[in-house]
This record gives structure tokens, C-alpha cells and sequence, in this order.
């Protein structure tokens, strides 16, 4: 590794752990604080957010995958990805904050209703009849 790079890894160390103590009051004051940062985000810094997840260690095993089973020319399936993610941030993303939920958990018990609601899901019926009621032979 290069001086360089030695020096761009402490730099993002450093700027994480001040970022962190400096924010650290705001955000033990509750949930909302913590996860939404007080709900006062720009727009354009949750989306530069949402994109750097995209980034993740399991985004080059998908893209490896698709190119060994499918060759290189499947990659343009990728781009549903980009036009589901915008459609979704901008159909969905006022829904979700005027339910006032933190997590999908949360919005599917809403939507369900009751203590119960996440065993009440489509998909929550399907893996429990094909767990339950079905026999693998």
C-alpha cells in the first residue's frame, strides 16, 4: 500500500469517528434522531446514501454471478434496478413519511394491522404452506 493510501484510509477513519462524536447528543435522543437525523435530511444526501449502498459486498457477487450464468450482455437487467429504486423513492417516498414508520416492519404492520401482521403477509402464507403443508419427498 502507498503513503497515499495510508493517508486517505486515517483521513476517512478520522472524519467517521468526529462525525460520529460530534452527532453522537443529537442522536441518542430517540429513534427518529438516530435513523432519520431528526427527519431534516436533504433529499439529495439520503439519495447519495441509498446509492453508496448499492456498493456494498454483496453487489459485485450479483454482478459476477449474472455475468458467469448469463455472459456479459445480461447486465442490462441491472438498470430495473435504477428505474425500481426511482420509481420507488418517488411514488412511495411521501407515503412513507406520512406513516411515520422507521422500519419496513413497522409499515407492514400498519398496512396489515394488528400484533400479528407480519404472519399475515402474502409471502408469510406462502413460506408457510410450503414449509408446513407440503411434503418433500
Amino acid at each position: 500500500m502507498a503513503g497515499l493510501d495510508i493517508v486517505i484510509i486515517l483521513a476517512f477513519i478520522a472524519y467517521s469517528v468526529r462525525s460520529g462524536l460530534r452527532n453522537r447528543k443529537a442522536a441518542s435522543r430517540d429513534l427518529t434522531e438516530y435513523f432519520f437525523a431528526g427527519r431534516s435530511l436533504p433529499g439529495w444526501k439520503a439519495g447519495l446514501s441509498m446509492a453508496a449502498t448499492q456498493f456494498a459486498a454483496d453487489t459485485p457477487l450479483l454482478v459476477t454471478g449474472i455475468i458467469a450464468v448469463s455472459g456479459i450482455f445480461a447486465l442490462w437487467q441491472m438498470w430495473i434496478y435504477a428505474l425500481s429504486f426511482l420509481t420507488m423513492g418517488f411514488v412511495l417516498a411521501s407515503h412513507w413519511r406520512r406513516a411515520e414508520v422507521i422500519t419496513d416492519a413497522e409499515l407492514t404492520e400498519i398496512r396489515y394491522g394488528g400484533s400479528k401482521a407480519l404472519a399475515n403477509t402474502p409471502i408469510s402464507r406462502l413460506l408457510s404452506f410450503l414449509c408446513r403443508d407440503l411434503r418433500f419427498w
